[in-house]
Parts: C-alpha cells; sequence; structure tokens
C-alpha cells in the first residue's frame, strides 16, 4: 500500500509521513481543545454530573450525545487512517479487541477527564509494552492494578503533579504566614512591691 501524496508533498519516507502525523495529531488535540472549553464542552459537563438536570435546562441529550459520538468516531477513523498508512498495510488480525481493553484502562488510569491524559496514555500505550518487554495481557494487569488506586488519584496520573504543586505552595504559604506572625512573650509575673512585702511580713508576724 503506498502513502498518499498531498498538495504535491511526497510522503512515502518515514519522516515526511511522521510530520505529517504530528500536523494531523496537533490539529486533532487543537479540535478536541475547542470543543472542550466550548459550549460543548459545558454540556458534557453538565450531562456528565446529572443528564436530568442538564435536560431539566433545556440540554438535548440525544441531539449532544449523536454530535460527540460523530466527532469522535471522526477522530478514530483519521487515527486508524493514519495506522494503515504508516504501516502500509491492513491486516483484520491488528485491531485485536484486547488492545482496545488496554486503551481503555490506558485512559482511565492517566485521566480520562482530560486531554492531557490522553496524551499521556497514548505515550504509556506504547512505551510499556517496549521498554518492560510485556505482553498485552501483562500491560493490562499493571494499568488494572493502577486502577485500584484512582481514589486516591482523582483525576489520574496527569493530575497529580498539578494536585502535588498545590499542596506544596499551601504548605510554604503556611510556614511564610508562620514565619511573620509575630511570636508573644510570656508576660512577666508581677513582683510584690516593698510595701506589700512589709504588709505579708506584718501579718506573718502577728499571726
Amino acid at each position: 500500500m503506498n502513502r498518499p501524496n498531498l498538495f504535491g508533498i511526497h510522503l512515502q519516507g518515514d519522516r515526511a509521513f511522521y510530520v505529517f502525523e504530528l500536523v494531523m495529531v496537533a490539529a486533532v488535540l487543537g479540535l478536541a481543545n475547542n470543543l472542550r472549553s466550548g459550549r460543548l464542552g459545558r454540556v458534557l459537563a453538565a450531562m456528565r454530573d446529572s443528564e436530568t438536570a442538564a435536560q431539566s435546562i433545556g440540554i438535548g441529550l440525544r441531539n449532544a450525545k449523536l454530535f460527540v459520538f460523530a466527532v469522535s468516531s471522526a477522530m478514530a477513523g483519521i487515527g486508524g487512517a493514519l495506522l494503515v498508512q504508516s504501516n502500509k498495510n491492513w491486516d483484520p488480525t491488528t485491531f485485536n479487541p484486547v488492545l482496545g481493553l488496554f486503551w481503555f484502562t490506558a485512559v482511565v488510569v492517566c485521566g480520562v477527564s482530560s486531554i492531557g491524559g490522553g496524551v499521556l496514555a497514548a505515550i504509556l500505550y506504547v512505551l510499556i509494552p517496549r521498554q518492560f518487554n510485556l505482553d498485552i495481557q501483562s500491560a493490562i494487569g499493571l494499568f488494572g492494578i493502577a486502577a485500584v488506586f484512582l481514589g486516591r488519584l482523582p483525576g489520574g496520573l496527569i493530575a497529580q503533579p498539578a494536585r502535588l504543586a498545590q499542596a506544596f505552595r499551601a504548605r510554604a504559604s503556611e510556614q511564610l504566614r508562620a514565619a511573620n506572625t509575630p511570636t508573644l512573650e510570656p508576660a512577666p509575673s508581677p513582683e510584690p512591691s516593698g510595701f506589700a512585702l512589709r504588709v505579708l511580713a506584718e501579718q506573718q508576724a502577728t499571726r
């Protein structure tokens, strides 16, 4: 299978096609970010929190779901086309359902609600089996174990650096506030005057 030519640019070489893939990934990520930060993103956030509440304020759930399904299917189609062109062939065994499960667990662990989580999942999806010499089942098991700790890692792995930075800033501000707060020295205990000492002495003498 030959790779296509785009506006007279030959994409037969691996380097040229790699640059073309990077451009397509940047375009798709930009589209996803614009959809997420726009009206559709607010609609999806409302649907995620409560579909009943979203429908009560006039959001058409069916139209929103169909639009999101169409956009996500188009993005998946672009990815599949790039994969086929990159490999220069198409084999049904390449699209193993187990790979889909691996990708799903990777996205959930890395952060299913953010674009950065998807990018991190794609990186780990490629690196973990190659760097650690793991098969797909072992890689899925690794992400499955990581998914157990998601209750303590809200937002996935991608959100943890921001959480750690926020905790560090809060701790640093507390220490700075404690350092700038003046310490109050204890008040000195009152000492009796000479007259009081004479009165006390006279009282003890009369006893």
